[in-house]
């Protein structure tokens, strides 16, 4: 959800409040992608590799398709959590979100990570 330009700053702001409260709440940590890697390191994993994984649906360059904008639309009824942090303001932070992924310059600098690597008892 984060990381899609060109969004509104207010839409931003309320997103941002939303993955602060999250992380505080300890219901989710939406940079996870980026400390993956060391936390598998710390667990034990040994030779971890980071990668990238393009996704249509959460990040991609240019404007999304129609079934993308659907997903997303059902994405934002099924967020309780961000109904609540965004108050009044949810409707117009859905229409913003949805406005920015179909938008022919839409980019996106957030990307989907994953890592592999292996535990050393269990190599074989």
């Amino acid at each position: 959800m984060f990381g899609h330009e060109p969004l509104s700053v207010r839409a931003a702001q309320i997103l941002n409040a939303f993955a602060k409260d999250a992380l505080i709440a300890k219901r989710y940590d939406f940079s996870m992608g980026s400390k993956l890697a060391s936390q598998m390191k710390l667990a034990g994993f040994q030779d971890v590799k980071e990668l990238s994984l393009n996704d249509q649906e959460l990040s991609f360059t240019g404007p999304a398709s129609r079934e993308i904008l659907d997903a997303w639309a059902d994405r934002f009824d099924r967020m309780k959590s961000l109904q609540m942090t965004a108050g009044e303001e949810f409707e117009q932070l859905r229409k913003d979100f949805l406005e920015c992924l179909a938008h022919p310059e839409h980019r996106v600098t957030a990307r989907v990570c994953f890592c592999v690597g292996f535990l050393p008892d269990c190599a074989s």
